[in-house]
């Protein structure tokens, strides 16, 4: 059955044939917003707040119309755990940005970890997502996204996607619910870009979010563990099972930056040899990539560009001397 629906899907929504190249720029710029949704935003800061100079360094000479952090209670009620995001709108640019803040504390880490064995929750068109994840970005669906991404004076706007860590996850899930959800979205026009993602659902969520949206790359930093999180079932080649439904499975198209050999901090150079349809694809290095833990795995997951990201957003996006 879940065959005849994925066909079905894409005989809807089409099978992109063209994929857009990786540009590292683009992506640094868009690696801004991802920080930018780890500060709180500030009205009284009069445009010279951390979010604002985060903003205008990606997007010079361009005036935000609206500019608002949103937090809700992520998962469930009694976890008392917070979910963060950005949202911004630029009438001259005709652009939305959506950016969602990641994992905050031990606490919330742990029920990630949880949530890995609960795929109970099936998505839109057939899929099993995690339902953590999907639970945290309904919330935050339903108390902002849906009112801006649905505004038919912000029709045709780009937008922009992002987000580290869980944010990345609650990137994935929110772009996917946009194409699937919000009718006059065409596969152009959202550009999806996460740092340090963890598997979200699994390989028909997978494969509709490529057939869904051009704009897609999964930023990986060297040996990043999370990535590779939940763990999923493996196939004789090394990768994750694409005939398991209940087993989760990383979407398209990842860039895989080789790391340092010298310390945990920094990117060095990307490989973009990874396929642009299988996000398990275990035929390249970037796909066999190892998975260290500890407290080298956790200075990896949040450094990226060879900057810690929340610090970074903190700081008005400012790369150190």
């Amino acid at each position: 059955m879940y065959k005849v629906i994925f066909l079905g899907l894409i005989s809807i929504f089409g099978v992109q044939t063209q994929y857009p190249t990786y540009d590292e720029t683009y992506a640094k710029r868009i690696f801004n917003l991802a920080a930018s949704a780890y500060p709180v935003y500030d009205p009284t800061a009069n445009g010279t707040g951390p979010i604002d100079v985060c903003l205008s360094k990606s997007f010079p000479n361009v005036n935000w119309d609206a500019k608002q952090t949103h937090t809700v209670s992520c998962g469930m009620e009694n976890e008392n755990n917070e979910c963060q995001m950005l949202v911004a709108v630029s009438t001259q640019s005709s652009t939305i940005v959506l950016a969602f803040r990641g994992t905050i504390g031990a606490s919330q880490f742990l029920n990630e970890l949880k949530s890995g064995y609960d795929m109970s929750i099936v998505f839109d068109g057939a899929p099993r997502v995690n339902s953590y994840f999907y639970k945290s970005m309904l919330k935050l669906w339903d108390s902002v996204i849906k009112d801006i991404v649905t505004n038919p004076g912000y029709s045709g706007y780009r937008i922009i996607i992002t987000g580290h860590s869980l944010g990345g996850a609650l990137a994935s899930l929110t772009a996917y619910q946009i194409r699937y959800n919000v009718s006059n979205t065409s596969p152009d026009q959202i550009h999806l870009v996460t740092f340090g993602e963890p598997r979200t659902g699994d390989y028909i969520y997978a494969n509709n979010l490529r057939n869904y949206i051009n704009y897609i790359f999964r930023v990986v930093h060297g040996s990043d563990p999370i990535p590779h999180l939940p763990f999923c079932s493996s196939n004789s080649a090394g990768g994750c099972q694409s005939s398991n439904t209940n087993q989760y499975y990383q979407h398209a198209q990842e860039i895989w930056y080789h790391g340092a050999s010298t310390d945990n901090y920094h990117m060095g150079t990307y490989d973009d040899s990874c396929s642009k349809t299988d996000g398990e694809d275990s035929s390249t290095l970037p796909g066999q990539s190892p998975s260290p833990t500890g407290y080298n795995g956790g200075v990896v997951h949040t450094h990226y560009f060879d900057v810690d990201i929340s610090t970074f957003g903190a700081n008005y996006c400012v790369y150190p001397s």
